[in-house]
């Protein structure tokens, strides 16, 4: 088992190099990297309050919004 903490505001599709965490060398010793990509999924369905808080976040961001 292997434990990979995601920082916070981690974007969609990052990158992650575990290094000497991927399949052992053939000759030789060690190991080779692993890498994980990361996929953030958003909720499709939100409660009214739920995207109350999102539009406030986005206010306070000043992030525009976009239809």
């Amino acid at each position: 088992k292997l434990m990979l903490t995601i920082p916070a505001e981690t974007q969609n599709r990052r990158l992650f190099r575990l290094a000497g965490k991927g399949m052992p060398h053939l000759r030789g010793e060690g190991s080779g990297n692993l890498y994980a990509r990361a996929q953030v999924r958003l909720p499709t369905q939100l409660s009214d309050e739920e995207r109350s808080l999102f539009e406030k976040l986005a206010r306070n961001r000043h992030v525009e919004s976009y239809p």
